[in-house]
């Protein structure tokens, strides 16, 4: 019949010509808003969907103000996956929501209970998986199991590494295995920076797959696997990290900053000098990245396990973690980080080191007051960079230099040593270092009464770190922008953006420095003085809860 239409549905795709695939996905869980109101929630399809199954479990159960964001925190947790969803409800007869929460670290085990007139499948997520699971074949199991050792998302490039890795398994099978568990529905396809193509699992799904690795006596390997294969990516980024090639190797580590956690806790506990590697390795990827909480207790972690590293990855990881301390205004850990570096430096014969660790042992000094010794470690860690013909070590001791005449207000001292820095910046094409030298001369021609030239500065280093995703950075720029909107008797635009930068350090748990802070304490001591301080509170709340884009947004809306 001409007119006759045929709706046909399948388990997977069955790649025939008049195929056209269809996909239906998860329900899309509830916002994650801490100040979404009942009505928005309850409107929201899987907690509906929840709801509606506890209603006919319990015919006493309703969505209340109580624990209405328990049930999207379920839902939440469950990827909006309506199956689990329909099992998690079920048990509402005997559990309230909180209660099912705390159960949820064991899906599989829990979610359980189906009516038993439906198929094994319909009644267990570990049913309706293992049903899938027993139509792969051998390949496609294996493939399937050591995939769980990913956290959140993988590349293709890394599966075909780990899956591979014991040579039963070649490249071209993971490629077509990963594509047939994707047309299976075991696998989702999500976009990473720059529009790679990555692929996760539900983390029920994982859950299961995971069991499934134990239960095979391949954990321990492709766990080692994993490790080898992040700590290798690691050592390969950390080049690029500081380079022109920045923004794209921090957002790559970005995509993989689960992964990342997860090796630094396989070596932890199982290798702990892979740990001082990959810790070293990406060091910077915490600092600069906005994870300066998190890399600092990564970096601790690695030395104390560690045990006694070459003096080349020693000195390394001690001045990581001296930076990850002075950011945090943990001046003692970092003084000793640095010492404890600069021995490692002399030891290993590494000049570039040693000028490293002086110039972190200068900071520290500062930050502490002692403009001398400061200027001593600054002016030494210069000599050995002039000796090296170090152009990156010698523009970041010009530029310490210049932050410490800004301390003592030297402007005309200050301004030469960071047009130099920001020229040889330039040239390096280090976009996180030359982001904070634009800042350096902003707040410098801020203070010799150049506002124009000043708003420029503080523009390019905004847009330059905002592009790196660097809060400690983009937070400086804002303070410049609070200023110079307190010299335009824009008051209530000042507020907010000193708010705003407050935030943004509280965020990621960065102690301001000094020069900073006296340029901070300046403008916002003019601010009280003309702002009513419930008029200040208003603002500077607003402005803390604002997001960096929005912040500088705010800060370069009349430019």
């Amino acid at each position: 019949a001409p007119s006759l239409k045929i709706l046909v549905t399948s388990r997977f795709l069955l790649r025939i010509t008049a195929e056209r695939e269809f996909v239906v996905p998860p329900l899309s869980p509830p916002p994650n808003e801490p100040i979404s109101s009942f009505e928005k929630l309850s409107r929201n399809a899987a907690v509906r969907l929840f709801a509606e199954r506890a209603l006919s479990a319990d015919p006493s159960f309703g969505l209340t103000n109580e624990n209405v964001r328990g049930v999207a925190e379920i839902c939440t947790r469950l990827e909006g996956l309506p199956l689990a969803i329909e099992l998690a409800a079920a048990r509402t007869r005997v559990l309230s929501p909180n209660a099912i929460l705390l159960k949820l670290d064991s899906r599989l085990q829990f979610l359980t209970g189906g009516p038993r007139d439906l198929p094994e499948r319909q009644r267990t997520m570990e049913g309706a998986i293992d049903w899938s699971y027993d139509l792969l074949d051998e390949d496609e199991k294996a493939v399937f199991r050591r995939l769980s050792v990913f956290a959140a998302s993988f590349s293709l490039e890394a599966a075909e590494a780990i899956c591979s890795g014991d040579g039963s398994i070649n490249n071209v099978l993971v490629v077509d295995v990963v594509s047939s568990l994707l047309d299976k529905s075991l696998l989702r396809r999500i976009d990473g920076q720059g529009g790679e193509h990555r692929f996760s699992m539900l983390e029920v799904v994982r859950e299961y797959a995971a069991a499934t690795l134990s239960t095979s006596g391949e954990h321990e390997a492709t766990g080692r696997a994993h490790a080898e294969y992040f700590v290798s990516l690691g050592e390969t980024a950390e080049p690029y990290l500081q380079a022109a090639e920045s923004a794209e190797w921090l957002d790559r580590m970005e995509d993989e900053h689960d992964n990342l956690r997860t090796a630094m806790q396989w070596s932890l506990i199982n290798e702990p000098r892979m740990a001082v590697r990959l810790a070293v390795a990406v060091r910077n990827f915490w600092l600069l990245h906005s994870h300066l909480s998190e890399g600092y207790r990564w970096l601790k972690a690695a030395l104390e396990r560690g045990g006694e590293p070459p003096p080349e990855l020693r000195f390394k990881l001690m001045n990581g973690l001296g930076l990850a301390a002075r950011f945090r205004g943990d001046y003692e850990t970092a003084r000793k980080a640095y010492t404890d570096g600069l021995t490692a430096g002399q030891e290993a014969g590494d000049k570039q080191g040693v000028a490293l660790s002086s110039r972190g042992l200068g900071l520290v000094a500062m930050q502490q007051g002692d403009a001398s010794a400061a200027r001593e470690y600054f002016e030494s860690g210069l000599a050995i960079s002039r000796e090296l013909d170090d152009k990156f070590g010698i523009a970041i001791s010009l530029s310490f230099l210049g932050d410490l005449a800004r301390t003592e207000t030297d402007f005309a001292r200050a301004r030469p040593l960071f047009e130099e820095s920001l020229e040889l910046f330039r040239n390096l094409n280090n976009k996180s270092a030359l982001s904070d030298a634009l800042n350096n001369l902003g707040a410098t021609c801020f203070g010799e009464g150049e506002l124009l030239l000043a708003r420029k500065y503080f523009g390019e280093a905004a847009r330059i770190a905002l592009d790196l995703g660097n809060k400690m950075t983009i937070s400086y720029s804002i303070d410049g922008f609070a200023a110079l909107a307190v010299e335009n008797a824009d008051l209530d635009r000042a507020v907010e953006l000193c708010g705003a930068a407050e935030g943004l350090r509280d965020s990621i748990g960065y102690k301001i420095e000094p020069a900073e802070e006296i340029f901070r304490l300046a403008y916002l001591e003019k601010l009280r003085m003309q702002v009513p301080d419930g008029d200040f509170t208003e603002a500077f709340e607003r402005g803390r809860a604002t997001s960096p884009d929005d912040a500088i947004k705010l800060a370069i809306d009349d430019e």
